[in-house]
């Protein structure tokens, strides 16, 4: 691991399951959820140009807790999320309505 992100390794790559976006078709408002408690969480969101439209870092998640992600400024479109951690990486597409 390289400053607490995967460094891209398959191995390193193994919790996936532990977080979770909804819903894939959204408005304004994106939450996300953990089935554990994670360090820290780096969420990134692309278009499909692949430059980056939001990113933050999000501290001490516990398992269960909700958190939401402001993306009313993102215009209508499909987009990349990603979550990056300490054994974590996770990537979903998701809608823009």
């Amino acid at each position: 691991l390289v400053g607490g992100f995967p460094n891209g390794d398959a191995e390193k790559n193994t919790l996936s399951e532990d977080i979770r976006f909804y819903p894939s078709c959204f408005s304004d408002q994106l939450s996300f959820t953990t089935s554990a408690d994670l360090g820290q969480v780096r969420i990134q969101i692309v278009d499909l140009t692949g430059k980056k439209q939001f990113e933050n870092d999000y501290y001490h998640l516990t398992a269960g807790e909700v958190k939401e992600v402001d993306v009313s400024n993102l215009p209508s479109g499909f987009y990349i999320i990603s979550a990056f951690g300490e054994n974590l990486f996770l990537t979903q597409k998701i809608v823009k309505r």
